[in-house]
């Protein structure tokens, strides 16, 4: 009879730990997106109003609008054939603009990347970027051009970031 349920238990083990393991933790959400017009998420069709979690690509197609809540204090706004992947920082929300305008409005600390180098435009306040180690403040109403990887370190501003490279999402 011992042997009988030592030969259960071990069979039972493997099920377990495979269950155990394909199993994910919920991904608390970063913030929110109201979205209108042909938008992706994370590759998918996507309307109305959606949670974004860490990770999270929006992408969107001509005549779109996607307005992102991040928590207290940023706001992230594409326009069509905008493409971005939003994230968790250390010091707060982290946006990489991958084609495409984007506009960060924020109170609270964000980040944003330009992976592909791009312009950057700051529509109030100013707005420090980092290129190439070297740091650069563009002020408010100015404008500047970044050939590399860039980020910008917004808090209290308005910037518009548009990437060199155009984007081409149906999104339908």
């Amino acid at each position: 009879m011992r042997r009988l349920e030592l030969a259960v238990k071990l069979s039972v083990l493997p099920v377990a730990l495979a269950l155990m393991s394909s199993a994910s933790p919920a991904q608390s959400p970063l913030g929110t997106a109201t979205l209108s017009g042909p938008v992706r998420l994370d590759g998918l069709k996507a309307s109305g109003s959606v949670q974004v979690v860490n990770g999270s690509r929006l992408s969107t197609g001509d005549n779109a609008t996607v307005t992102i809540a991040l928590g207290p204090g940023n706001e992230v706004m594409l326009a069509g054939q905008a493409d971005v992947v939003v994230s968790s920082g250390a010091s707060g929300p982290v946006i990489q603009v991958v084609c495409g305008d984007v506009t960060v409005r924020s109170t609270a600390l964000a980040t944003i990347v330009g992976a592909s180098g791009g312009r950057v435009t700051a529509k109030e306040g100013r707005v420090t970027v980092t290129s190439d180690g070297k740091t650069t403040t563009v002020k408010e109403g100015k404008e500047k051009d970044f050939g590399n990887t860039f980020s910008v370190a917004a808090a209290g501003t308005t910037v518009l970031v548009s990437s060199n490279f155009a984007c081409n999402c149906t999104c339908n």
